[in-house]
């Protein structure tokens, strides 16, 4: 077969330009410090690149709500300390006031203290976080400990000395939760009626059997309303015994997930990132075969007509 100067020309240009080509890639891929710019560059590694950040994208949500669930249980814990301490505050005061030798006018500044408690209480109730009720349940946006029109306490709505079984049953299984992993959940606080008691044995009721017997100088009510009142405080401490398991448990998963972000990272690296000295000196000998490319193709064209007629 004959060579021609056309075939020579094309061929030379042909591989002048894929020099040309692999030098853009490279160049691409130092700016962008990203081995992979294209689908076409590396198909399968492509695929377990966005597998990849589908699961640091997953991770990361994981550990934006294990962040918000700190901050949940941490209001959680000290709304609950504060709780203790108004159960502590009135059971001190209720000892010394079941003393026969109380004075009632001294009784009486008692019960008006218990009063005081007693509101801070329900206060405490309805504490929030940002504009989240954290006792309210599943009702996290409106207020869930108000007053009927005759005094008495409701819990969404529900009187808590008198709710029903179906009521118990709905009210007592609902508490904000987040997911923290596959399948995993954790309970970030807990309900109205846990916290508070329902029956003839919530706080409120118990605060204000207290204070009538306060007022009435009636000491087996009152020493009765202190150890009704010393129990609960067990009770609450064993729950917030709970609570700060579940946030070391959150310490744990915090821990693991930076771990598993911090290596997730490096797999990535490696599959989309350069090696910048390998790729630079790849780019270099792409540039000397494109320079002495250059030199050969100077050789190669032929002068033509017009060459001659100057």
């Amino acid at each position: 077969m004959r060579i021609t100067h056309s075939m020579m020309t094309g061929t030379f240009l042909a591989n002048l330009n894929r020099t040309l080509s692999r030098m853009g890639t490279q160049q691409s891929q130092l700016a962008s410090n990203r081995r992979i710019t294209r689908l076409s560059d590396d198909p399968i590694g492509t695929i377990n690149a966005l597998a990849i950040r589908k699961k640091l994208n997953r991770l990361e949500q994981y550990q934006k709500n294990v962040s918000d669930a700190q901050a949940w249980l941490t209001q959680s814990e000290t709304a609950l300390s504060d709780i203790n301490e108004v159960l502590k505050s009135a059971y001190e005061q209720a000892i010394e006031a079941s003393n026969d030798t109380m004075a009632q006018v001294d009784r009486d500044a008692v019960a008006s203290y218990i009063e005081q408690l007693r509101d801070h209480l329900f206060q405490t109730g309805n504490s929030t976080f940002g504009d989240k009720y954290i006792f309210g349940g599943n009702n996290t946006t409106t207020t869930p400990f108000t007053y009927a029109a005759d005094g008495t306490v409701l819990y969404n709505s529900v009187d808590l000395g008198h709710p029903t079984p179906a009521d118990l049953s709905l009210l007592g299984s609902q508490s904000p939760s987040f997911g923290i992993g596959p399948g995993k959940t954790i309970r970030v606080s807990l309900t109205g009626i846990e916290v508070m008691g329902h029956g003839a044995d919530n706080l409120f009721q118990v605060f204000d059997g207290l204070i009538s017997s306060l007022r009435s100088g009636d000491t087996a009510g009152i020493s009765a309303g202190a150890g009704t009142i010393s129990r609960k405080q067990n009770d609450l401490l064993s729950r917030m015994a709970d609570i700060g398991g579940q946030t070391n448990r959150l310490e744990f998963v915090t821990s693991r997930y930076e771990l598993d972000r911090i290596n997730t990272r490096m797999v990535q690296s490696e599959i989309e990132d350069i090696d910048t000295a390998e790729v630079i000196m790849q780019y270099k000998t792409a540039e000397s075969v494109y320079m002495a490319a250059l030199s050969t193709g100077s050789k190669i064209i032929q002068p033509s007509l017009l060459d001659f007629l100057r």
